[in-house]
């Protein structure tokens, strides 16, 4: 929609910006925080970096995966797989670099009730994270919403915009940010009212509902296709779903350990 802005002779492109400004605001929530409930937030920072080459080299893998071969064969494959250009990262490879990092973040702690603080600390970070970057990619160029003809549509602001193809598309991004904003207050109030700990992996439950909507409504590849209704299912919704039900069965048994 805006895909860039010049700055004298630079283009910085909304995408890049977006994930930029999604790490700080990650980081800023992660520290106000770990502050609050008096925990290490150093312990959390350190392992960013191992949380982010996971979701980059999963995310890179799967898509080669899916598009190419399960291994490269030349130099242009290998090139691919490292180059961030295009942002050619599939969500199921995020997904699983992301869980793989949260699994070892926590294997490292041994005290229930640290687990379940860390587990707050991550879902608020994360979901805040997910409204700023939301509205990026709305104006980015890199991930765009089906095409419609109805109100709910969005314009190209910029004649090299690659929305300038379609007549409107649906805002999905700014549905993305709306959502977040949404599951992150819910998830505060109840926090405030039953001053629980370990809702965390709770929130992410609804977090990954509100990805599953956005994900409906996006452009892209799509394999082992299910047609639902009007939508249709792939292998996003598929490996989302489990996440989903992962994400229930941490929460729930966490509960029932506190409650022995």
């Amino acid at each position: 929609m805006f895909p860039y802005i010049s700055l004298w002779w630079i283009n910085i492109y909304m995408t890049g910006l977006g994930i930029v400004v999604a790490l700080v605001t990650f980081i800023c929530i992660s520290r106000y925080f770990c502050r609050k409930y008096s925990i290490q937030f150093w312990r959390l920072f350190y392992r960013l970096p191992r949380a982010i080459i996971l979701m980059y080299a999963c995310g890179s893998y799967v898509h080669f995966v899916l598009r190419d071969w399960l291994f490269p064969t030349s130099r242009q494959q290998i090139l691919s797989l490292i180059s961030p250009y295009g942002y050619k990262f599939h969500f199921i490879g995020i997904i699983l670099g992301l869980g793989i990092a949260i699994r070892l973040f926590f294997k490292e702690i041994k005290r229930l009730e640290n687990k379940k603080v860390y587990s707050d600390v991550m879902f608020f970070a994360m979901t805040g994270a997910l409204i700023p970057l939301g509205l990026f990619l709305l104006l980015g160029d890199d991930f765009i919403g089906k095409s419609t003809n109805s109100l709910r549509g969005v314009q190209a602001l910029q004649s090299e915009s690659a929305l300038n193809k379609f007549s409107a598309v649906y805002p999905i991004w700014l549905v993305l940010s709306i959502g977040a904003a949404i599951v992150y207050a819910s998830m505060a109030i109840r926090k405030r009212i039953t001053k629980q700990m370990g809702i965390g992996f709770l929130g992410f439950v609804y977090l990954l509902i509100v990805l599953n909507i956005v994900l409906l409504y996006q452009q892209y590849p799509r394999y082992g296709i299910i047609p639902f209704w009007e939508y249709t299912l792939d292998i996003k919704q598929y490996v989302s779903i489990l996440a989903m039900a992962i994400c229930f069965r941490v929460y729930r048994k966490r509960k029932k350990e506190k409650q022995q």
